[in-house]
């Protein structure tokens, strides 16, 4: 998830063929990359690439206008002709390759790169001034903004057009949406390619009693419970083990302050998780919001004083606190399990059904209608604003408490000393644990699988949890 995007995901696919066994083969000359999923993002713009399906989408559609090069350590542009900035960072100066399509009728130019430059600068950096030279765009700050090409090669600042379906936006990726609706979502390669895939269908998935687990024309069930990928796929595709830069937590929206440490301290980290996959068996243990892979993160339990805590709890709450679960195969072990912490602490917790379909209504609009809840934080890419912005005092903030962390935000974003960033986001992770907003739970790790037979799978560049399906070959 990201800095600055509006937080809003609602669930697309595409329906799927259903096949009855499970042991026979891909269909011939299917040219469709299918992929079975949760949810994936209500449009397809980069206003949704802060969330895992969103960016997998956007990976296949858009192409942000800098990437960077682990081997040569620099950044460098796939639809620039040509580019430079000046010695003290101030001046950038970018050209447009007109050969780069949106689609057949629509070329990237330098006005379509100064009008994107203008909404992705205007939630990023602060004052400048842009104008056009020739077939180039120039930037020029007041300051020295040596971030600018790291912001740039985010796909929430990739150029994109707006199209007569106002949940479609194009980009210049390899791929294009066509079809959209509660249910589907459907891509196209805009120019067909020989032996690859040149279709991308998103089927949303009903759950344990969805007949496309049993699907064989499915390339892609990474997108569903780890619990719920079928043993047919685990036997039959090749695996791959993946630590995901996903945290999972429990938000406490709780206004009293008293209550609400009481509960981030007393309740049990290891009974609620298990409680909330009951079919998982191995559990990696956060001391924060951060997963293991980012600076300041903590392979730990979090620290809890329950003792100190019960002591300062001098009254009850006066009527039940609800707890919103989106995850209906857990709604009976998290009943039970608040259940018994309601009778022994005598606070009173009511976990409530909370349709998927509502998920990120619900999540990313305040006031918020629980208490308590869930949330898996997914990043896709190992930035601290993919986190700590969920509880910085914004619009969708995920709680309704002001958490005190805004200017530490805006000091951990300008600076580029390790040591310096190490330290600020060590007070930032300790304003969060004493407020008792959100409690670490654990980091996900999962297998994820692919058919034997896809050729050109690579390991890098998160390429397993977001493959370039236009890289694929049949």
């Amino acid at each position: 998830m990201c800095t600055y995007t509006s937080k809003k995901i609602i669930l697309l696919l595409v329906m799927l063929s259903f096949c009855v066994s499970s042991c026979g083969k891909k269909e011939k000359n299917d040219e469709a990359w299918d992929v079975l999923s949760l949810v994936i993002p209500e449009k397809v713009s980069p206003e949704v690439s802060f969330a895992n399906i969103g960016f997998y989408v956007l990976r296949q559609t858009h192409e942000p206008i800098f990437h960077w090069s682990n081997i040569k350590a620099q950044y460098y542009s796939t639809i620039l002709k040509s580019w430079n900035r000046s010695s003290d960072f101030k001046i950038f100066t970018f050209c447009p390759d007109a050969t780069k399509l949106f689609d057949r009728n629509q070329k990237f130019s330098e006005k379509i790169l100064e009008n994107s430059l203008k909404k992705s600068l205007n939630k990023a950096s602060g004052h400048y001034i842009i104008s056009t030279e020739g077939k180039c765009v120039v930037l020029k700050f007041e300051r020295p903004e040596k971030q600018l090409l790291k912001t740039l090669s985010y796909y929430e600042m990739a150029p994109s057009i707006s199209t007569e379906n106002p949940k479609i936006e194009l980009g210049l990726g390899p791929f294009k949406g066509i079809k959209i609706s509660d249910d589907e979502l459907f891509l196209e390669r805009k120019e067909k390619a020989k032996n690859g895939y040149n279709y991308i269908r998103f089927t949303r998935y009903k759950g344990l009693q969805d007949r496309n687990l049993n699907n064989v024309n499915i390339e892609d069930f990474n997108r569903i419970y780890v619990t719920d990928v079928p043993d047919w796929i685990k036997k039959s595709y090749d695996n791959y083990g993946v630590m995901l830069l996903q945290s999972l937590v429990l938000l406490i929206n709780v206004k009293d302050p008293v209550l609400r440490s009481y509960l981030y301290n007393c309740l049990d980290v290891k009974k609620i998780r298990q409680a909330f996959s009951p079919r998982q068996e191995k559990f990696y243990d956060i001391g924060n919001i951060l997963p293991v892979g980012i600076i300041g993160a903590s392979n730990t339990l979090p620290v809890q004083k329950c003792e100190k805590y019960r002591a300062n709890l001098t009254h009850k709450n006066s009527k039940a606190l609800i707890f919103l679960n989106w995850k209906e195969s857990s709604q009976d072990t998290l009943s039970n399990y608040f259940s018994e912490f309601s009778l022994k602490n005598k606070i009173e917790i009511k976990v409530n059904p909370l349709p998927i379909t509502n998920l990120l209504h619900v999540v990313f609009n305040r006031p918020h209608a629980y208490d308590l809840h869930i949330m898996a934080i997914d990043a896709v890419r190992p930035d601290y604003s993919a986190f700590y912005e969920f509880f910085n005092d914004r619009n969708d903030a995920v709680v309704d408490i002001n958490v005190p962390i805004k200017k530490l935000l805006n000091d951990l974003y300008a600076e580029s000393n390790d040591s310096k960033i190490e330290q600020i986001v060590k007070k930032i992770n300790g304003i969060l644990a004493n407020s008792g907003v959100v409690l670490p739970l654990y980091q996900q790790v999962r297998d994820f699988y692919y058919p034997k037979n896809v050729k050109n799978i690579s390991f890098g560049k998160n390429f397993l949890e977001y493959p370039d399906v236009a890289e694929l070959k049949l």
